[in-house]
């Protein structure tokens, strides 16, 4: 299957991640430029670990083909920055094309 076309993953983010610890055992943060994302908004309701209702904000599509950077992962709890509103990670689901990763679908809040 194809992935998605470029002219619909028309948004540019940025991933924020906390790394380990650097030379000072302080925690410090990677951040990463996201290229050819889509972000929608969303009024989806999840239920996060705790058990409470969350409603999703915003529904980030990240294409395993067309966005960039190559291999990129996500983790629930790091930070996409978009139009200059942080937004949390809260759900990832992963879409496949039969035997393979198609794309990412990112619930945030």
């Amino acid at each position: 299957m194809k992935g998605i076309r470029k002219n619909l993953l028309i948004h540019d983010a940025t991933l924020k991640a906390e790394t380990k610890t650097n030379d000072f055992e302080l925690p410090s943060t990677l951040e990463t430029f996201l290229k050819r994302v889509r972000i929608d908004p969303s009024d989806k309701v999840v239920k996060s670990a705790n058990n409470n209702e969350q409603e999703l904000t915003s529904i980030m599509f990240f294409d395993i083909k067309n966005s960039l950077p190559k291999d990129q992962t996500f983790e629930k709890d790091q930070i996409i920055v978009f139009n200059g509103k942080e937004h949390t990670i809260v759900e990832i689901s992963s879409l496949y094309d039969g035997k393979r990763l198609h794309h990412y679908e990112i619930g945030l809040v």
